[in-house]
């Protein structure tokens, strides 16, 4: 009922009063009690205002669960700082053992492993491999066979004298990864963490995935600056099983090419109980992330919908 009031907006959820956690993707029976304050994605501040509703979405559906392909996963992980031991933890968490870890380094081994042990998990009994080795040389690099996982991870360096430094190591690491593809039938998923934004512009001419990690804390230490109740929406969304956010195929809601609104995907997300919050269009090279698009949208089966669940192994 509330989201049919809210045209410009995608709900959420909401941060209940006096309540130190936010709940996404409430029970649709659970009704707003004075003091709750509602989760939205807006791209204006000005649609977060209730309208009259237009149309009712439908009840929405059982929650699913995305399973994930039951094959075990392969992640490298090149690269060592003080992020790893806590992804390696999330990571475990949300497979189950689905998902063995290389985790190659220039740090000592009984060192990363003391680390990791103040999360919880025994890299014996978590399916983590530590491997001591300098990966920015390429004989190393190309022994360690990275054609051979389904991702690889560079991790930006710690320790250095600066940020250039860092991903400088970075940029290096990239080159050497796609000449080792070229050679080879497979090529896995990249993520690259970089430390300073204006060297993103260096991969703007690959496909691989960069993450600018001070930029995203920035991001959401002033969010929850602003606003305080963001902080427990930014908590249970980066934490272990609960809400997730997920990249799903838009075949899988409305058939292909043909014209529809996104509102027909949010109708059709509802149904399966997820809130759709907009589309990744386009193809490789040149995709980009559209939150609640305002816009007659024509399917291809190459897009994909941005959805937010609950539980599951579709995505982080």
């Amino acid at each position: 009922e509330l989201q049919s009031r809210l045209p410009g907006a995608v709900l959420l959820g909401r941060v209940s009063r006096g309540s130190p956690q936010a709940e996404l993707l409430p029970d649709p029976a659970a009704t707003l009690a004075e003091g709750d304050q509602l989760v939205l994605v807006s791209t204006e501040f000005a649609n977060t205002e209730p309208r009259d509703p237009d149309s009712s979405l439908p009840p929405r559906g059982e929650r699913i669960t995305r399973q994930s392909d039951p094959a075990p996963r392969k992640l490298l992980v090149l690269g060592w700082s003080r992020k790893v031991p806590s992804l390696l933890s999330d990571l475990s968490e949300h497979y189950k053992g689905a998902i063995t870890v290389d985790a190659v380094g220039l740090s000592p081994i009984e060192e990363r492993e003391q680390q990791l042990a103040c999360y919880g998990h025994d890299t014996e009994f978590a399916n983590i491999r530590m491997v001591e080795a300098n990966f920015l040389v390429m004989d190393t690099l190309t022994s360690l066979c990275p054609q051979d996982y389904d991702a690889v991870i560079v991790v930006a360096r710690e320790g250095l004298e600066s940020n250039e430094n860092a991903d400088a190591s970075s940029v290096t690491t990239q080159l050497a990864l796609h000449r080792i593809f070229r050679e080879s039938p497979s090529r896995p998923h990249l993520l690259f963490e970089i430390l300073d934004d204006a060297n993103r512009r260096l991969f703007d001419d690959s496909q691989d995935d960069v993450m600018v990690s001070p930029m995203l804390v920035s991001y959401m230490l002033s969010q929850v600056a602003l606003r305080r109740e963001l902080g427990a929406v930014f908590d249970v969304l980066s934490r272990s099983g609960g809400p997730e956010l997920t990249l799903v195929p838009a075949a899988g809601y409305l058939p292909c090419n043909e014209p529809v609104c996104f509102s027909d995907i949010q109708r059709a997300a509802h149904e399966h109980g997820e809130i759709a919050l907009g589309l990744r269009i386009g193809h490789q090279g040149n995709r980009r992330v559209v939150l609640n698009p305002c816009l007659l949208y024509t399917s291809d089966a190459a897009d994909e919908g941005v959805e937010g669940g609950v539980g599951g192994g579709g995505g982080g």
